[in-house]
């Protein structure tokens, strides 16, 4: 089973710089309101599936919003599940069925070709 076991988090609204989060199979998020939960959850949803951030998302309009994540359990049955066009491209990159991602958008309300997905 694939799981997001760690993750960091910076310039997302009000995560200005959120390192090294690890999260287990069954990670519950406890905090005062307006602690930044919420955030959290939408920051892993923004890496998962992009969309173009707007100023609103940014903690500081002038630096990147950047998400970064390290996926455990890669196994060899999910990566020969992968098309043609994504496996040869991918499996480099996956060490120990660990794969590490990060997504980056450089500005507010760019275009969806400004987010840089990087492995």
């Amino acid at each position: 089973m694939q799981t997001i076991s760690k993750i960091s988090v910076y310039n997302f609204k009000s995560c200005k710089k959120l390192e090294d989060v690890e999260l287990a199979d069954f990670a519950p998020l406890v905090g005062y309101n307006n602690a930044g939960k919420s955030n959290l959850l939408s920051a892993l949803q923004w890496l998962l599936k992009p969309t173009v951030l707007s100023a609103t998302a940014f903690f500081d309009s002038a630096s990147p919003v950047r998400v970064e994540a390290r996926i455990d359990g890669v196994s060899q049955s999910v990566i020969d599940s992968l098309g043609d066009t994504h496996k040869p491209r991918i499996t480099p990159f996956i060490k120990d069925g660990l794969i590490h991602i990060r997504r980056e958008q450089p500005k507010p309300d760019g275009s969806k070709s400004d987010i840089k997905l990087r492995v």
